[in-house]
């Protein structure tokens, strides 16, 4: 194998790469390696996994001779990295691939490129096209919610669900719940369990995707193909529980309000919150929203905000933390927020009819005067199921 290839580019494409090496993996196992393979059509392809992910991706170079190799993942990125800009010469000489900058020569072991993982096969027969930036928003507005906790697998991925005209993506770890959808040109029906982690290595691919972005899943995986790079993911296993029946009706309390001025106002009055239940009170009012907290040893705050709000007066509590995550998701300018009682989930969408097709479920707190009636936690018992 004997290529050439210009620096940056070499260094772009194995950071991409490099996000799914394992970082703590043993210095020789497979997975800590990526593979090289120049191809006699002037293209160098680059391959990493980290068991469950597989990303594949390649960049233009003049081949002299084509070749494969699987060199140790990390010790490539960096020194690739630390070289001056220009043109590399990459060669295999034995037993070790050999990069060439300038005067500098260094050499890296191979590895027996028949131990590298061969990815899954999946067939593009119910595969289904959107926009880079529809399915970057899909992937902001749910995965915040899932759980970070492993107690219930199938509530720590997003689902993905495919009906006819729609994707939608959820996301929920039973106290909150985040869902989006997109209508898309598809007729296909299935729906997915797919790991934030793969997500996250989605979202730094789609800057490199050009007028779409093409997912495909077949069996246990799920296929994202995304300009030059193609990123497959293990798909996690589990039934997940039906959400749309915890989505409240008759939520008739409904007050609009400056997305911008409340996530500013929770922000601020959040930091006297407690650092346990980050409780924070909400008071509806006549054109007005109270946001306010008192907490022992630590102070207390209020802060008054517009809201165009006729209802009766009632106050709810919340997660400061939760309220901060689902408003950034929020776009339009203003949040319509929905509620029925203290004790009920509060429906948050954006206010515009022309907004995303985004609605975000929050659980309450029992309200701080509703504790002496109450042992145990502040967290309401009503959860997704």
């Amino acid at each position: 194998m004997d290529f050439s290839v210009v620096q940056s580019e070499l260094l772009r494409t194995l950071q991409l790469v490099g996000a799914v090496v394992p970082a703590k993996s043993v210095l020789q196992s497979v997975l800590s390696s990526v593979l090289v393979r120049a191809t006699d059509d002037g293209r160098v392809r680059l391959e990493g996994t980290d068991g469950d992910q597989y990303l594949r991706t390649e960049l233009r170079a003049t081949v002299e001779k084509p070749g494969v190799v699987a060199v140790q993942g990390r010790r490539f990125l960096e020194i690739v990295k630390e070289l001056p800009a220009g043109t590399l010469r990459l060669r295999l000489t034995g037993t070790a691939l050999e990069v060439s900058s300038g005067q500098g020569k260094f050499r890296l072991v191979t590895r027996s490129v028949e131990d590298f993982p061969t990815p899954p096969e999946i067939p593009d027969g119910k595969g289904v096209d959107l926009p880079p930036a529809d399915l970057e928003r899909l992937i902001r507005s749910t995965v915040y919610a899932v759980a970070t906790d492993e107690s219930r697998l199938e509530l720590s991925g997003v689902l993905m669900e495919m009906t006819p005209g729609t994707i939608r993506l959820v996301g929920t770890d039973g106290h909150r719940l985040a869902r989006a959808a997109v209508s898309t040109e598809t007729e296909h029906t299935w729906r997915v369990l797919v790991p934030p982690r793969t997500l996250a290595t989605l979202q730094r691919l789609i800057p490199e995707a050009g007028d779409s972005v093409r997912i495909a899943s077949e069996g246990k995986h799920v296929r994202f193909d995304v300009g030059p790079n193609q990123l497959l993911g293990r798909l996690l296993s589990g039934e997940y529980p039906n959400y749309e029946r915890v989505i409240p009706e008759g939520n008739d309390r409904v007050a609009v309000v400056s997305t911008e001025t409340f996530l500013a106002a929770v922000r601020r009055v959040g930091i006297f919150s407690d650092s346990f239940t980050k409780r924070v009170t909400l008071g509806l009012e006549t054109g007005k929203l109270r946001i306010s907290v008192s907490t022992q040893d630590v102070g207390e705050a209020e802060e008054e905000i517009e809201a165009r709000y006729e209802g009766e007066s009632m106050r709810i509590s919340y997660n400061a933390a939760y309220l901060i995550e689902m408003l950034r998701t929020i776009e339009g300018g203003e949040v319509e927020m929905a509620f029925k009682s203290s004790m009920q989930a509060g429906l948050f969408r954006p206010s515009a009819t022309d907004a995303p097709d985004l609605l975000c479920l929050v659980m309450p707190l029992r309200l701080p005067d509703e504790e002496t009636n109450a042992e145990g936690s502040t967290q309401q018992e009503s959860r997704v199921r």
